[in-house]
C-alpha cells in the first residue's frame, strides 16, 4: 500500500510539474516598446496594445496554442529582457543585424523596411537629403538602427529619446533638425494627423534597407521553430496579407 501511495504521489508530482511547464510554455511573454505605431502602441481609448505586430502576434499565438502577454519597456531593454528570460519574445520592429544575432535568434523576417529622414517643413529648401545633415542636431530613439546610422553622419550631434514620439515632438519644437527612424513608423506618423503634413516633410531617401524579425533567446530553439512554422502558415493562408493591408494598405 505504501509503495502504491508513494508511486501515486510521485506520479501526481510529475504531472503537476509537467502541467506547470506546459502553462509557462503556453504564454508568449513579449517585451516591446509600446509607442511604436503602427507596429505596436497603446489605444488611448481602451488602454489595449494594438498595431500590426500585435495583430500578427495574436494570430501566431493562436496557431501554436499560446496566450499573449505584452510588457512595455524602453526599446534598449527589449533584447536584454529576452536574453535574461524575463520575456521569451522581443518585438517592436527590431531590425535583424549581425550584432544582435550574436545575442538572440531571430524569426524569419516578417517585414521589409528602411530608415528615413523627417524634417520640419520650414527646412525643406535647405535639407533635401542625408548629405545636408552634416553637423546638424539629430533626434533618434535609443537603441534603434536609426540611432546607429545617425552616428555615422559627419559632425552630427545626437539627441536620444526612449520613445519615438518624444523625438518627433523635439523636432517640432526645433530642438533638432531631423528625426531618423524606420520609414513605416514615420509614414504612419505623417498619415495619422493631417496637420503633420503641414508641419513636417518626410524625405524620399531611404538610408538603409532592413528587415524586421521577432527576437527569441538562443536557448529556446523549440519556440523559434514554432514561430517560424506559424509565420509560414499565416503567409500561405493569406492572413498575413489581411493584417498588412489593415495597417499599411495594399503592398
Amino acid at each position: 500500500m505504501f509503495l502504491k501511495k508513494f508511486a501515486f504521489v510521485g506520479a501526481l508530482g510529475a504531472a503537476l510539474i509537467s502541467t506547470s511547464a506546459t502553462a509557462q510554455a503556453e504564454t508568449l511573454r513579449v517585451a516591446a516598446e509600446s509607442s511604436y505605431a503602427p507596429f505596436i502602441f497603446v489605444d488611448s481609448k481602451t488602454g489595449d496594445h494594438v498595431g500590426f505586430e500585435v495583430d500578427l502576434l495574436k494570430v501566431l499565438a493562436k496557431k501554436i496554442g499560446a496566450k499573449l502577454d505584452i510588457t512595455n519597456m524602453g526599446f534598449d531593454a527589449v533584447i536584454p529582457s529576452v536574453m535574461t528570460g524575463t520575456a521569451n519574445i522581443g518585438g517592436s520592429a527590431i531590425t535583424i543585424t549581425k550584432e544582435r544575432a550574436t545575442k538572440v535568434n531571430f524569426t524569419t523576417p516578417y517585414y521589409d523596411s528602411g530608415v528615413s529622414i523627417l524634417i520640419n517643413k520650414a527646412d525643406e529648401n535647405t535639407i533635401k537629403s542625408s548629405a545636408d545633415l552634416k553637423n546638424k542636431t539629430l533626434c533618434v530613439q535609443i537603441g534603434t538602427s536609426g540611432a546607429m546610422l545617425a552616428k555615422e553622419i559627419e559632425g552630427a550631434q545626437l539627441r536620444s529619446f526612449n520613445a519615438i514620439s518624444d523625438a518627433y515632438m523635439e523636432l517640432r519644437n526645433k530642438g533638432c533638425q531631423a528625426v531618423i527612424t524606420d520609414k513605416p513608423v514615420t509614414s504612419y506618423f505623417m498619415a495619422s494627423r493631417p496637420r503633420n503634413q503641414q508641419l513636417f516633410k518626410h524625405l524620399d531617401e531611404v538610408l538603409e534597407s532592413e528587415q524586421f524579425g521577432f527576437a527569441v533567446t538562443k536557448e529556446n530553439t523549440a519556440l523559434l521553430d514554432k514561430l517560424n512554422k506559424a509565420l509560414a502558415d499565416v503567409k500561405q493562408s493569406g492572413e498575413f496579407d489581411q493584417i498588412y493591408r489593415k495597417w499599411f494598405g495594399a503592398k
